[in-house]
């Protein structure tokens, strides 16, 4: 199984939108795998351990929480291996940002979170993150977090998405 919308904020999310912050080369990928969240999930919804792959561009299905190992190890790999792992667009109405608008994917160790091209992320863990010192703010506090939780909008209708952060 692979790891998000951290999608963790990481899902987190999105953080959609301050890829531009990268400045250094990220280090190479290192697999994060989500050990019993899948697993979980899987089994909430009544099917087998190993969900069927999903369609090119569809999100893999969402796990019921994820393990803080595998949120430690997305974060200790820093936020420019994150950040280099979505596609996304700031969102301006009336000259006013409004939040990050999701493009998708481009590692999809981070696509199990339930966000769809053209979601719109406004918060993580109730906090903005619109600003780099907001992301990073939200980005350190997932260290200690006891769940990750995106405000977004899908199709003019807000939706929140949570999931909790296990030991």
């Amino acid at each position: 199984m692979r790891m998000i919308a951290l999608a963790p904020a990481l899902a987190l999310a999105p953080t959609l939108g301050l890829a531009a912050c990268a400045t250094n080369t990220p280090p190479p990928i290192e697999e994060t795998p989500l050990t019993g969240s899948a697993s979980a999930a899987a089994a909430a919804r009544g099917a087998g351990a190993d969900p069927a792959p999903a369609a090119k561009g569809a999100p893999l299905p969402s796990p019921a929480f994820f393990l803080r190992r595998d949120v430690q190890r997305v974060l200790d790999r820093g936020p420019h291996d994150f950040l280099a792992s979505i596609d996304e667009d700031p969102l301006l109405e009336g000259n006013q940002f409004r939040g990050w608008v999701f493009r998708g994917w481009r590692d999809d160790r981070y696509a199990i979170a339930d966000l769809l091209p053209g979601d719109v992320i406004l918060r993580i863990n109730g906090k903005p993150i619109e600003r780099p010192e907001q992301f990073m703010e939200v980005w350190d506090s997932l260290r200690n977090a006891s769940e990750l939780v995106i405000e977004t909008r899908r199709a003019g209708k807000p939706r929140t998405l949570r999931y909790p952060i296990r030991d």
